[in-house]
């Protein structure tokens, strides 16, 4: 057995040092491999912002006004465009009607349900 003239055994003190060490490890993988999905997303208008999901309308548009009524409260947490205000920008992207509904290269026209706005995000429907 190995110790030292006091009395102390070098493996008992790397003992609780071994276990904080492996607790560390464990703590960093959770963080770093914790979907990121999860964090902070407790509404699909932030889910869908969160996955790069922009509607664009127009003040003038009814089907717009719909979209927003259909989204309720939520809706201030969608990434939304005026076309009213960004006619260059809508321009430039080709949008002459509306709603449009953008992720990446795909779109779709037209007022949508919240099912159907999950379902082309990839995301869940909170209550």
């Amino acid at each position: 057995m190995s110790s030292s003239k006091h009395g102390f055994s070098h493996q008992k003190i790397l003992q609780p040092f071994n276990l904080l060490v492996v607790l560390l490890v464990l703590a960093a993988m959770v963080i770093l491999f914790w979907p990121k999905a999860a964090v902070s997303q407790s509404s699909l208008g932030q889910c869908l912002t969160s996955k790069g999901v922009t509607m664009y309308g127009s003040d003038l548009c009814p089907n717009c006004q719909n979209q927003k009524k259909i989204l309720g409260g939520d809706f201030k947490n969608v990434t939304y465009i005026n076309c009213d205000f960004e006619k260059d920008l809508c321009e430039k992207r080709g949008i002459t009607v509306y709603p449009v509904w953008s992720m990446d290269n795909a779109i779709m026209l037209g007022t949508q349900s919240k099912e159907d706005l999950a379902t082309f995000a990839g995301c869940e429907i909170f209550d």
